[in-house]
């Protein structure tokens, strides 16, 4: 009976180690399962499946958006030409295959942006909205929106722009010849980090086999391009571009201070420099170029077109 006694005390303890092994081996398995999805969520790419990408930088209500996807509404649009070199003609793109991604800070227009993508999406479109200024880290900034210039009112607040850190709101309105501004924080995003860790690597589709891909940005960011340009250039992140269209905002934009004359500097170098990679026969060429399209924004000279920013979205 002791023997016995002995025996079952020993399988007991023998049973009582392989429950706690079991269910470490459990906490185990659960570690490596939400390490694994973890994982999963961040290789996951947002723009997956995309042949072509344009980004809108200072998106401001979409327009441009809407005028590579609804041309037919935006006909007069100077920016339609582009849009066909880089994207191919209207009736020949698949624009399941062209993705766009909207970079906006001012908080006023992120619910339109919102029904903007909600309403694409119904069409198989993807664009993506992200609700943050450009620069060369991520980080936090002031942004100042206003709603006048020179007295004249400004529609959506198009030239709203971020603040420097070592920028005053009276620094700000002295040489950029603004009132009525009211500050907000914001997010920044380092805009060179998403084309090299996003745009670059992005799975494309099998269409990419007999069709180039394409990265177009258009930046009307105010004053932000003299922090991307510089960082986008240095991490090579330009290698992934093929056409960079924007206002320049130096100093024939009326403004005053050190950034316009930087950016003064910055843009015929840059421009050159696109320029030599054609000449020169460079492997990837890049285009750098003026446009500042605000036609149908119903913005300044551009009111007697309307606001099309209120037509009906597209939706399928």
């Amino acid at each position: 009976m002791t023997n016995q006694m002995l025996e079952l005390e020993k399988q007991i303890s023998n049973a009582d180690m392989l429950i706690k092994q079991g269910s470490q081996h459990r906490l185990e398995l659960l570690n490596h399962l939400e390490e694994a999805a973890g994982e999963k969520d961040v290789l996951a790419n947002p723009l997956d499946g995309c042949l072509h990408v344009f980004l809108d930088l200072g998106s401001n209500r979409g327009l441009q958006i809407r005028k590579l996807y609804e041309p037919h509404t935006f006909p007069l649009a100077p920016i339609q030409p582009l849009y066909q070199r880089f994207f191919g003609p209207t009736e020949d793109r698949n624009l399941q295959e062209i993705c766009s991604v909207s970079v906006e800070p001012n908080s006023k227009h992120a619910s339109h942006l919102k029904k903007l993508s909600e309403a694409y999406a119904t069409c198989g479109i993807k664009v993506l909205v992200y609700e943050a200024g450009v620069g060369h880290k991520d980080m936090k900034l002031r942004f100042a929106p206003f709603k006048s210039l020179f007295g004249h009112e400004v529609g959506y607040e198009g030239s709203a722009r971020l603040l420097h850190d070592d920028e005053s709101v009276e620094d700000f309105t002295e040489t950029h010849f603004h009132d009525n501004v009211e500050v907000e924080e914001v997010d920044v995003m380092r805009f060179a980090r998403f084309i090299t860790d996003v745009v670059a690597k992005r799975k494309l589709p099998v269409s990419a086999k007999v069709e180039t891909p394409r990265v177009v940005i258009k930046a009307d960011i105010e004053g932000a391009e003299l922090k991307i340009i510089p960082d986008m250039l240095i991490t090579g992140a330009l290698d992934n571009v093929d056409n960079l269209h924007m206002e320049w905002h130096g100093e024939a934009s009326y403004r005053q201070g050190r950034e316009p004359a930087m950016i003064s500097k910055l843009a015929p170098a840059i421009t050159a420099i696109a320029d030599l990679s054609k000449r020169e026969g460079i492997e990837h060429q890049l285009e750098v170029e003026e446009m500042d399209d605000e036609t149908y924004t119903g913005m300044l000279i551009y009111k007697p077109w309307g606001d099309f920013t209120e037509k009906p979205m597209m939706t399928c």
